[in-house]
């Protein structure tokens, strides 16, 4: 292939990749914005809770405005929401699956 004809088709590419960018700049900027935040552990340290699941809610605290995600590595999250709405945002944070019950410890018995 021709290296002008290359050079036509990579700078075509450049400007369709622009185009698209400032379309999506345009929407997110007119009909809405990014919600962020960091979920923290509910006991000390009071940490970040990574893979927390985090949803967003309307006022009522009942309808879900976006499918629930989860909370990167350091607890943070990110939802765009339309622009101006006031929300509510729930988390849950699960260090480690349990089951609920007992354990038993056993020791080696001893010769005293």
């Amino acid at each position: 292939m021709n290296a002008c004809v290359m050079c036509r088709i990579v700078s075509l590419l450049k400007e369709i990749a622009l185009a698209f960018s400032l379309i999506a700049l345009g929407l997110s900027d007119s009909r809405s914005e990014e919600l962020t935040g960091i979920v923290k552990q509910p006991t000390g340290p009071f940490g970040p809770a990574p893979d927390s699941t985090v949803t967003v809610y309307e006022t009522d605290g009942k309808t879900m405005i976006t499918p629930s995600d989860t909370t990167d590595g350091n607890g943070r999250y990110r939802f765009q929401i339309k622009k101006g709405k006031e929300v509510v945002v729930r988390a849950t944070w699960r260090a480690k699956k349990s089951t609920p019950g007992s354990t038993k410890t056993e020791r080696p018995i001893s010769d005293s």
